[in-house]
């Protein structure tokens, strides 16, 4: 297997965790029969840490850890003498793509389940508001939205609870009214204050996949909390793992797809919101399941 996987490594990149660190070792070929040069990156947590804050991008990411510590191992090595150098390696992966470098790093300096939490609808009563489409181009609005509040505090408590790493995943209207992202920024601090909103608030645009907002991408252990259906379905799509909110509207079952995963009532209390979030996090996707219609209006 090893052979198959070593045969080019000009398309191979090993991650190694060592000394707290994650070393990325590739054949950088200079063109001449595969020969060229062996190069180490050592990758430290707050490497790690700056590039999530720098960029979304993966290809922008990943360059932005090799301009970090690059050593030159070899600077004359071809493939043989390559696969020599990588099968002594201990602890070791072998990936072939940005998006495995990414996910096996992810799993070295972040190794808490991530839980995110869709914002109007599961966490902001944004439904019960009269006119809401024509509304939320107010000035105000989002700012003033009634919280569900079993599930704020629920959520508060994950956060303290230092269990989960917990983000809030909420799309933010382009263009009007400007002021959308600034005042969810301050609805998360009045409802959820345990919340850090410069890094673990996360904006994305109406209509696009929330899962292409997340720096590094998702990992197949991402659990996504939504009352949109729509939402949880192209979560799953691209890896994750949804869980529907059931709210005060979406139980109506007025029309839409249907929805067969988990699903957590966010009208109970928020002991119960926590330990049935807990349950499923720690189950299988799907365990703990019961069928429910997609919402009635559109949630982000």
């Amino acid at each position: 297997m090893l052979d198959d996987i070593t045969r080019d490594w000009a398309k191979v990149t090993a991650v190694e965790a060592r000394n707290d660190c994650v070393f990325l070792s590739y054949l950088n070929p200079d063109g001449n029969d595969g020969d060229g040069q062996l190069i180490e990156i050592c990758i430290t947590q707050s490497d790690y840490a700056e590039a999530q804050q720098h960029t979304n991008d993966e290809s922008e990411f990943i360059d932005f850890l090799l301009s970090r510590c690059r050593t030159t191992v070899d600077n004359s090595v071809n493939n043989n003498s390559a696969n020599n150098y990588f099968t002594n390696l201990q602890n070791v992966r072998f990936v072939v793509d940005y998006s495995e470098v990414i996910r096996e790093l992810q799993a070295a300096f972040s190794p808490k389940q991530r839980l995110f939490i869709d914002m109007d609808g599961t966490l902001a009563r944004f439904h019960d508001e009269v006119q809401y489409l024509e509304r939320m181009f107010e000035k105000d609005f989002f700012k003033n939205l009634k919280p569900f509040r079993e599930a704020c505090e629920a959520v508060s408590e994950l956060v303290k609870s230092d269990k989960y790493e917990v983000y809030i995943l909420s799309a933010a209207v382009d263009g009007e009214p400007p002021y959308c992202r600034a005042e969810k920024s301050v609805w998360i601090c009045n409802n959820i204050p345990e919340i850090d909103i410069h890094h673990h608030a996360i904006f994305t645009k109406v209509g696009q996949p929330k899962a292409s907002f997340i720096p590094g991408g998702i990992r197949s252990t991402d659990i996504l909390l939504d009352d949109y259906t729509k939402n949880l379905l192209e979560w799953e799509r691209d890896g994750g793992i949804g869980i529907k909110a059931k709210n005060n509207i979406n139980c109506k079952g007025l029309y839409g797809e249907a929805w067969n995963g988990a699903v957590v009532d966010i009208t109970t209390s928020p002991e119960q919101i926590s330990l049935e979030l807990d349950k499923l996090a720690q189950s299988l996707p799907g365990e703990y399941s019961q069928e429910l219609s997609q919402d009635e209006g559109h949630s982000r």
